[in-house]
């Protein structure tokens, strides 16, 4: 079954629980066809009720990254991801049809406004692209980004992404707005929505023509801040990684352009 996954990755931590509750509700307002059935801190076993989401909070007022998941003829799955033990703020969506893919793009764009993202995406992986999203750690094989990675490349263009700050400091505005891609919009002073392709069935049904519209966009935008194999180094510290702490942070931004990713701290 194919999968398409939307991420967000914010700059709020999501760790209060106003914000934490404002992802939530305003996943209920923009999806309701995704509207969770389960829900849970471990896994999805609760029934959800979107006029009770304030069940996702602790009684003591704290909040904790909560799975979700939709059966029937809308299936899905997702989570909203609080900052903490690696990970940063972020809402991840996997659907698993194209029908509701202007209500998805919608979303993403809201979302990345109101959750001030570093980046967002939507995409999916082709069977012939999942030995590179092997070696570009495009969360292998599933298109989605990560920010433990966004620290040293950009994996790829996104099939649909919003730019945020970082990247568009990095990048520059004008030239973001100047992208040779199906669709480009300014969604705020520094945050820049691009889309490859009119559909998101392009991505299975018309791979050549998606990889060579991510081959023009990275070309336009700068193909030192992509992924390349020969370039590529281990980045996460383990026994087979030959490479320190230090030489991996010394590697950091001087291999491939990366922006300076800034988290919000909680008031």
């Amino acid at each position: 079954m194919i999968e398409y996954n939307l991420k967000i990755e914010t700059s709020c931590s999501l760790r209060k629980p106003s914000d934490f509750l404002d992802a939530v509700k305003l996943h209920c307002l923009m999806l309701p066809q995704y509207m969770p059935m389960k829900w849970g801190w471990t896994e999805p076993r609760t029934p959800f009720d979107p006029n009770h989401i304030e069940q996702l909070v602790y009684e003591n007022g704290n909040v904790d990254t909560v799975f979700w998941k939709c059966s029937g003829k809308n299936r899905a799955r997702g989570s909203w991801f609080i900052r903490g033990f690696g990970w940063q703020g972020c809402v991840g969506i996997t659907v698993y049809k194209t029908r509701f893919q202007e209500q998805l793009l919608a979303y993403l764009k809201t979302s990345s406004v109101r959750f001030e993202v570093f980046i967002s995406c939507l995409d999916s992986c082709a069977e012939q692209y999942k030995e590179i999203g092997m070696a570009n750690d495009y969360a292998p094989t599933a298109s989605s980004i990560y920010l433990r990675s966004l620290r040293h490349w950009l994996p790829d263009m996104p099939w649909a992404v919003v730019f945020g700050p970082a990247y568009v400091q990095m990048f520059g505005k004008e030239k973001l707005l100047s992208c040779p891609a199906y669709k480009v919009e300014e969604l705020g002073p520094e945050m820049v929505f691009i889309q490859l392709t009119p559909n998101m069935d392009d991505i299975h049904q018309h791979y050549e023509v998606v990889m060579q519209a991510r081959s023009i966009a990275k070309q336009h935008l700068g193909e030192e801040c992509f992924f390349k194999p020969e370039l590529a180094y281990d980045y996460r510290l383990s026994v087979l990684n030959p490479l320190s702490e230090e030489e991996i942070e010394a590697k950091r931004g001087k291999v491939f352009r990366v922006p300076n990713f800034v988290l919000k701290e909680d008031e």
